[in-house]
């Protein structure tokens, strides 16, 4: 998930080696799903790739000054639920929130996808941050199976990680011993 000046992209797959490249700092970061099924967005949808991105002036003068829902659902349409057609493999879909920044998401958290390069540390700490959490939440290391280089999926025993997780290092465990 990608947040940027309130809108929120969303994509609809997560086995795609280009999205982990460009949006998950090349495999060394994580996908998070969002369960749909009962979200609280106001204007989730899923990107066009036919439209040409191109608004029309009037709409803008339409929607902004004079209020126009028309105008506006047309600029939306137009520009903000659309993308070229060479971005099509993202499957991607936005919403638009009236805030933006660190905000409570409308949607549950369903599972969290670990990239083929993600750090121990950023598993474990995302573990535990979900360890008192009410939902359900399944974990998900990310590894290729084989030369073909596509993705797949094993799942994270959040038991252990919660059982062990990271430690500290056994000078700190113990008094210093002369």
């Amino acid at each position: 998930m990608i947040r940027r000046s309130g809108r929120i992209t969303y994509a609809g797959t997560g086995d795609c080696h280009l999205m982990w490249s460009h949006y998950a700092d090349e495999h060394r970061g994580l996908c998070i799903e969002y369960d749909l099924a009962n979200h609280h967005c106001e204007h989730l949808s899923n990107v066009d790739y036919s439209k040409s991105g191109n608004i029309k002036v009037s709409d803008l003068f339409a929607w902004k000054p004079r209020g126009s829902s028309s105008a506006e659902a047309s600029v939306r349409r137009e520009f903000v639920f659309a993308k070229s057609p060479q971005w099509r493999y993202e499957r991607e879909w936005r919403d638009i929130r009236k805030s933006a920044g660190a905000t409570d998401t409308p949607l549950t958290v369903s599972a969290v996808y670990f990239g083929l390069r993600c750090d121990y540390a950023v598993v474990t700490s995302v573990v535990k941050l979900f360890s008192n959490s009410t939902a359900k939440v399944a974990f998900f290391d990310v590894y290729r199976q084989d030369e073909s280089f596509r993705l797949k999926r094993r799942a994270v025993n959040a038991d252990e990680i919660g059982a062990c997780g990271l430690r500290t290092a056994t000078c700190w465990d113990f008094d210093r011993i002369d």
